[in-house]
């Protein structure tokens, strides 16, 4: 195996302003393929700090001193070949030369709303509360419903009728041109749609884009998928119950703030909203998910413990402890000692490829008797169920939110609550 090296990235310091600092290293980092950075203080100077790449896998990290004649000096370390290094040379290079184009403002919008995906009969003829408000993002909700047919996606033949109100959602992200501006606003999209998605678990109700953003033009008249006109013509005069408005959530607006600082944590919501849109088709998959997004939260309150083996060893134990550990936080004993199961079920999923749910038979449960016993549909079902209920309140806890249930027998085995209640005050 080569040894690693270290060596200056250019042999002059580069011109980096102190306002464009964080853009400069975005920006290189970026090219590099990493979504973002994490840095830390080098030890070195005051000035000096190492960075590296949050979700990209590797020992090579950039050194950097700031002068204070606004130039940076750059070493790189711990990379492997002279590839490597002109990769990273590269990228900031590129960095620098970008610097001379200024960012502009776009202003986006998108459509979001419920997913189609026939799972869990979301709480559906209700609406988001006129008062949202996530950071400076608009929400407009629709002055009609839209009615469509939500479909399994392994079994297109089976579809329900489903009522939702979707929302027009307004943004303005930064970039050079549109398409960096695009990225940054389909993130924001992203994490708006989970943080919806957590904060409205109790209404089974899994947010997701309906129409990717687009640059706003001025004087562009959006028009919602449906209208009143529309739905008259198809449905005559058939009346529907005057919709109910789902209960104001306050936290959301300083949650927002928490993801654009902790990354980590905006990973692990992320993980989670993939498990809901996952869960109806591949329920294997999706417990993958939703347990390495339990540890990942288990990871910010509860050490491993070393290995005592012998006193040569590095190795740590109790991630199947902390694991359970996180469950017993937020569930009852019993329904906690009965989805701690889940770890043995993702590890072999995720390194023996073994399937558990209805997965296997491609969605169809063979058991026509619900009070028979079917490990896969209990699965797909009652497991799942049991461990999104937890990573959702472990979610609620991390991003600010309240505690609004207890650990009691009534809770056990799904904590169903019914939508009467939801619309008074939401619980989780």
């Amino acid at each position: 195996m080569e040894k690693r090296r270290s060596a200056r990235l250019f042999d002059e310091g580069v011109f980096v302003p102190v306002e464009d600092r964080d853009r400069w290293l975005a920006d290189g980092f970026r090219m590099l393929g990493a979504s973002a950075y994490q840095a830390r203080p080098s030890g070195k100077h005051v000035s000096a700090f190492e960075y590296s790449a949050h979700d990209i896998e590797s020992d090579t990290f950039l050194e950097v001193l700031f002068e204070r004649s606004n130039t940076a000096q750059c070493w790189l370390h711990g990379y492997q070949d002279n590839n490597e290094l002109i990769a990273w040379r590269n990228a900031f290079k590129s960095a620098s030369l970008d610097l001379a184009t200024p960012l502009q403002e776009f202003t986006w919008h998108a459509l979001i709303g419920l997913s189609r995906i026939k799972d869990m009969t979301p709480l559906m003829n209700a609406r988001l509360p006129a008062d949202i408000s996530i950071e400076s993002f608009e929400f407009e909700v629709s002055p009609h419903r839209l009615i469509e047919y939500a479909t399994n996606p392994l079994d297109p033949s089976s579809s329900a009728l489903m009522i939702s109100w979707p929302v027009h959602l307004k943004g303005v992200s930064p970039g050079r041109d549109w398409w960096e501006a695009c990225k940054s606003a389909s993130r924001n999209i992203r994490l708006i749609c989970a943080l919806l998605s957590v904060a409205y678990r109790s209404a089974f109700q899994t947010w997701v884009p309906r129409v990717l953003p687009g640059q706003l033009i001025e004087g562009f008249d959006f028009q919602f998928p449906v209208t009143q006109e529309a739905i008259e013509k198809v449905h005559g005069n058939e009346k529907y119950e005057k919709p109910g408005t789902l209960p104001s959530v306050p936290w959301l607006d300083d949650a927002m703030r928490t993801l654009n600082e902790d990354l980590d944590l905006a990973d692990t919501l992320i993980a989670f909203h993939e498990s809901l849109i996952l869960s109806a088709a591949h329920p294997s998959v999706a417990v993958v998910l939703l347990v390495a997004a339990i540890e990942s939260i288990g990871a910010r309150h509860v050490e491993l413990k070393h290995c005592s083996c012998c006193e040569k060893c590095e190795a740590e134990t109790g991630y199947a402890d902390r694991f359970r550990k996180m469950l017993r936080e937020v569930l009852h004993s019993s329904e906690a000692r009965k989805v701690s199961s889940a770890y043995e079920n993702r590890s072999a999923t995720a390194h023996a490829g073994k399937l558990f749910g209805h997965d296997r038979s491609l969605g169809l449960d063979r058991s026509s008797d619900i009070f028979s016993t079917d490990p896969e549909r209990d699965f797909s079902h009652e497991l799942v169920f049991s461990l999104t209920k937890a990573c959702t309140r472990l979610l609620v806890l991390e991003l600010g939110g309240p505690r609004t249930w207890n650990r009691s027998k009534e809770d056990t085995p799904g904590g169903v609550i019914a939508a009467s209640v939801l619309l008074r005050d939401m619980t989780i």
